[in-house]
């Protein structure tokens, strides 16, 4: 049914059923609210698609279980089926360790084969009731064209002979209809889908030096996802531990390409703490972010035993975000950022007339 009613002039009018108010979700860490929002508690809205795009073990997967288990601590979300495909079956980590309420509210189904499957599958949830929809990832989907290509070749070198082919176009154009179909229902039903993407080398001689990380699957994903994070490794948390140097977690670098909904003044980058036996330190990014933005001072290098000052205490940054969970001053320092983040955003701002207004 069209979107629009007619008038008796024949022209087009906005449909007057009242649309759902979006609902927020937060991420579960500060400074990825803040670089997609520009709010505190608000990472994600219903009714958008979000795409996650990085090399392995860049971080995309926890991020995407760790969002549906703030979901699970959210009364706004208490009604919404939480549904994690995984055609690539690499998420084995222990759900109620990490993510607690999860490990009962989630749903694995059968993994998606096919594209086509995947979008019928996301088109029919949403359609049942409001779903938080995790595909991890695209990349291990095949499309029903591109299966039967495959087919054809095979049997064509059984035969000795040149099965012929294409330019695999054909995940791209499954994409482009497959979103087509399903970008409109998540509106309508307040729900939201993630998509986790792989990154690749970009052999473009043109552009590979400027932006070396590119992926596969058409430009659809691109267009009709409303904030798109890029994922990077950038360093690796090593501490001294028995006598010894041990690499205990990395550095990861998020990144906002994309941004339909924040009202930011730039496309934001960020860089999280990973530990292997805690996830992402969201406490721990917050002294480093204010370090970095030299609202406090450390003396020597931050990621090499340097010494910062804050809050009556001296500690190198691991060690300060650990006294401040300790001691119960977790939401000081978000605010301290938030109110930052503010006057950054602030004097980011063109200072002139908006001409509409």
């Amino acid at each position: 049914m069209s979107t629009y009613v007619t008038n008796t002039k024949g022209r087009l009018l906005a449909d007057p059923t009242p649309k759902k108010p979006s609902k927020a979700l937060s991420s579960g860490l500060t400074l990825i609210n803040l670089a997609m929002t520009g709010e505190l508690g608000v990472g994600f809205r219903t009714g958008h698609c979000y795409t996650f795009t990085g090399r392995a073990s860049s971080g995309k997967t926890w991020l995407l279980l760790q969002t549906l288990a703030e979901a699970c601590l959210n009364k706004r979300f208490r009604k919404h089926v939480l549904l994690y495909d995984a055609p690539e079956r690499g998420a084995l980590m222990d759900y109620k360790r990490y993510f607690g309420q999860l490990s009962e509210r989630i749903e694995e189904p059968e993994p998606s084969v096919t594209s086509e499957q995947f979008y019928a599958r996301v088109l029919k949830m949403v359609k049942l009731g409001p779903t938080i929809y995790g595909l991890d990832s695209e990349d291990a989907l095949q499309c029903e064209a591109e299966m039967k290509r495959l087919g054809k070749a095979d049997k064509a070198r059984d035969k000795g002979t040149s099965g012929g082919g294409s330019f695999g176009t054909e995940k791209a154009k499954a994409n482009s209809a497959g979103f087509r179909r399903t970008f409109v229902a998540l509106s309508k039903h307040n729900s939201i889908l993630i998509m986790i993407k792989q990154a690749r080398q970009n052999i473009n001689p043109l552009t590979s030096k400027f932006k070396p990380d590119t992926r596969s699957g058409g430009t659809a994903i691109g267009f009709f996802a409303s904030i798109e994070l890029w994922f990077k490794k950038v360093g690796k948390i090593r501490k001294t531990i028995l006598k010894r140097k041990r690499t205990v977690g990395s550095l990861m670098q998020i990144r906002v390409e994309k941004n339909r909904l924040g009202n930011v003044t730039e496309d934001h980058t960020v860089t999280i703490p990973f530990f292997r036996s805690l996830g992402f330190d969201e406490v721990g990014s917050l002294v480093r972010w204010l370090c970095e933005e030299e609202v406090w001072s450390c003396k020597g290098k931050l990621d090499d035993g340097g010494k910062i000052a804050a809050f009556g205490m001296t500690e190198t940054w691991d060690k300060m975000a650990e006294k401040i969970e300790a001691k119960g001053m977790t939401d000081k320092l978000r605010n301290l950022v938030v109110e930052r983040w503010r006057e950054i955003e602030e004097a980011s701002k063109v200072k002139r007339r908006v001409r509409y207004v």
